[in-house]
């Protein structure tokens, strides 16, 4: 299933904050920093149009920010500068806060929370039924207070838009995490957060660097449960969005995709031996069940395959559409690995290349050879600009120029009126070609048609059709003549029969 943002198909993916966007959104407590406007998620996430379903604009926008990194300071909230030090945009909207982080009064301190509901926000949910909180565990309290939040163990099934909170293992608090769901199949939960571990990371999920798609067991422990906001949503809305294909569980190469999981020694998880992080790949070489047989770090085990993805089992399609000029083949994208977009340049007649948008008519995003991150289907649109003028005329047969005026190639040529200075003159007024789109220099002399010739070709159409009117008619009278001169020799025939038989 896809959708960029569209999503992407986005996908995809134009109105959001305000300081990016004055169509849907206005956060007057918040400005979007330059630094973020100098990136490709302030890009992408402008490209964004509302729907006015929450649930489906909430999870749309956050994919927006798919592959989001911190920073290490204010100017690093571009979200590409793979740092360390929680400096984040979405961190800008609630404040300076000290967190004993080591960063003291500043934007740097964890940010899922804070993530989450800037995605809300952004998608006009309003705080009194959605909460504002940058602390999960308030947020937890806050939701059950409001009798907004499932528990895991309730055997409630999450879908589009829930807020999904986890309690990870270094902390006492009733949650310490959180994350939206994008939807949930075969009792799999997808995910998309921030704060987390990508597949290429080995960090504590609850507090990683950078914003990307997760999935999970409904049953793991790790899930504390799910808030349930009162979104304003639309009858018949499709949430249509491309979730993780999971490979058949047979050997083969596996990568831990949620949290860390644990190494068995045996395949009914009696005996932990260790611990797997998430991104970690592994060689399984026997499945039996939901577990499979593998070695980790020297050691061999049993691991649970429910939120493991296949290595090379989920693959996003990279395509163009060049709009006319020539075609640049596809690409495949393995989940969690980043690719360079083709270095192929596009070439049309009249125009130059730009760069690449995430949709028809939008703004340039990508250019050729750049880096793309998303785990999503993405159709790239190429953007052109007209550059070769090319002249079009339009005169009388005599010379007189009636119109002359430069376009570029692929224009609408407007085309002056034709009128004769003599209203009853017996010639009419038309052009030499039929008039296309601009594809180069080009003159169009109207030419003269007699009008008299044109009617008398009509009249004659009109005496031939009474010709065989009267024809018609001709024939009909000598018919009915006929018969009625074969009545009369009948009849005379019949009364010299009788007249003997009289005497």
């Amino acid at each position: 299933m896809k959708k960029l943002l569209s999503v992407i198909s986005l996908i995809i993916l134009s109105s959001v904050l305000a300081g990016l966007s004055v169509q849907a959104v206005v956060l007057d407590d918040y400005e979007a920093s330059e630094a973020y406007k100098s990136g490709i998620f302030y890009k992408t996430l402008s490209e964004y149009e509302l729907t006015g379903d929450q649930r489906y604009d909430v999870v749309s926008i956050a994919l927006t920010q798919l592959g989001y990194e911190e920073g290490d300071s204010d100017k690093d909230m571009h979200g590409t500068s793979g740092g360390g030090r929680n400096f984040v945009e979405f961190n800008r909207l609630y404040g300076k806060l000290d967190n004993d982080e080591g960063n003291g009064h500043s934007y740097g301190y964890m940010w899922c929370a804070s993530f989450v509901n800037w995605v809300l926000r952004a998608a006009n949910v309003d705080q009194r039924v959605s909460g504002g909180e940058v602390s999960c565990a308030s947020w937890v309290y806050w939701l059950q207070g409001k009798n907004m939040f499932k528990e895991r163990t309730s055997g409630y099934t999450p879908v589009c838009g829930d807020i999904i909170f986890f309690k990870g293992s270094r902390t006492s608090s009733i949650s310490n995490h959180v994350g939206i769901v994008i939807g949930s199949e075969n009792g799999i939960v997808h995910t998309i957060e921030g704060n987390t571990t990508g597949l290429e990371g080995g960090a504590d999920s609850t507090n990683g660097g950078q914003i990307a798609r997760k999935s999970y067991h409904l049953n793991d422990t790790y899930i504390v449960g799910y808030g349930i906001p009162r979104y304003t949503v639309k009858d018949g809305t499709v949430y249509d969005f491309e979730l993780i294909n999971f490979a058949p569980r047979k050997p083969g190469d596996y990568t831990v995709l949620g949290r860390s999981t644990g190494l068995y020694r045996t395949a009914s998880m009696s005996t932990k031996l260790k611990s797997i992080p998430s991104g970690k790949t592994v060689t399984v070489t026997q499945v039996s069940g939901s577990f499979g047989k593998c070695e980790y770090d020297g050691v061999e085990g049993w691991v649970s395959l429910d939120g493991m993805i296949s290595a090379n089992g989920a693959y996003h399609t990279v395509s163009y559409n060049t709009y006319g000029a020539g075609e640049i083949a596809s690409q495949e994208k393995i989940y969690g690995k980043d690719i360079k977009i083709s270095s192929t340049v596009p070439e049309k007649p009249g125009h130059e290349f730009k760069g690449w948008a995430i949709k028809e008519g939008g703004n340039i995003i990508y250019q050729p050879s750049d880096t793309y991150i998303m785990d999503l289907d993405v159709e790239l649109c190429a953007v052109w600009q007209a550059t070769e003028e090319y002249t079009i005329i339009f005169k009388l047969n005599d010379g007189t120029v009636l119109s002359e005026k430069k376009y570029h190639y692929g224009d609408t040529v407007e085309v002056p009126e034709l009128t004769l200075s003599d209203e009853n003159t017996s010639k009419t007024l038309t052009w030499d070609s039929e008039i296309t789109t601009v594809d180069g220099d080009k003159t169009y002399t109207a030419v003269y048609i007699d009008r008299e010739a044109t009617e008398n070709n009509g009249q004659s159409s009109q005496d031939d059709s009474s010709s065989i009117v009267s024809t018609g008619t001709l024939i009909i009278i000598l018919s009915v003549v006929i018969v009625l001169a074969a009545a009369a020799i009948i009849f005379a025939l019949c009364y010299k029969k009788k007249t003997p038989d009289q005497k």
